[in-house]
């Protein structure tokens, strides 16, 4: 069975942080530059150095994301080796919020082979699949619903099953 390399998510201790700056251009070419941050910057020093870059550029910024991440070496032996599944390969779920006519994509990457059945459909049945998508649902914005689940192999899409 496949086991974690990093450790429980604690969010007051992460093991690093990093600063994500989106922004546009008056062409309309957007661009995210990311950098670490020590995990004791304050919203005050994060809000002075996005203003100090906002003054320093044409371009206009349009999002600002603090990411707060455990992390641990990545040890292979911790995967497991049958069946080998790819990490490009998913299992994908669409949410979406009608009124606001928006959506998103959860992805389950490497997926154990029983949640997904011969032709490459999931199984929406699959007690390690409902338990992933019940999570996910439990921590997706108000008002967001998912829809279909589909499995896709690199970038190769395969037919969407009710969720």
């Amino acid at each position: 069975m496949a086991t974690k390399s990093v450790g429980a998510f604690d969010s007051a201790s992460p093991t690093k942080t990093t600063l994500s700056v989106a922004m546009m251009d008056a062409g309309g070419e957007r661009r995210t530059v990311s950098v670490p941050i020590d995990i004791t910057a304050t919203d005050i020093q994060i809000n002075a150095y996005v203003d100090a870059l906002q003054a320093a550029m044409n371009a206009t910024i349009y999002s600002v994301k603090k990411q707060i991440i455990e992390e641990a070496t990545p040890v292979e032996a911790n995967a497991d080796t049958t069946p080998y599944v790819s990490v490009y390969d998913n299992i994908v779920l669409l949410y979406k919020n009608v009124p606001a006519l928006a959506t998103f994509n959860g992805f389950l990457p490497s997926p154990k082979g029983i949640q997904v059945l011969d032709g490459d459909t999931v199984d929406t049945d699959d007690a390690l699949y409902t338990a992933w998508r019940d999570a996910l649902t439990a921590i997706a914005p108000a008002n967001f619903t998912v829809v279909t689940a589909r499995f896709t192999e690199r970038r190769d899409k395969n037919d969407s099953v009710p969720a």
